[in-house]
């Protein structure tokens, strides 16, 4: 019996792909950043918090990526100053 194709993610990824990659974000999240552990007196502070987290959360998520998928890239290419 064939194999039926997998149903596409809005923006062209597979759902099973776009799936990992959230699970993957999520865990970064959780234990990269430690989000959950943020405390602070206002919702202000937290909220600018959360934000850096999640550019800190991207930055190693793509880190993790590229390292999966082009092993051969050095180091000092994807960490040079922008």
């Amino acid at each position: 019996m064939a194999r039926p194709a997998p149903r596409q993610a809005p923006h062209g990824l597979p759902r099973r792909t776009r799936a990992g990659r959230i699970q993957l974000s999520n865990r970064v999240l959780k234990t990269g950043c430690s989000i959950e552990k943020l405390q602070h007196a206002t919702a202000e502070r937290l909220e600018r918090a959360v934000a850096i987290n999640l550019v800190i959360a991207w930055r190693i998520m793509l880190l993790t990526l590229l390292g999966r998928e082009t092993p051969e890239l050095p180091p000092g290419g994807v960490l040079r100053r922008l």
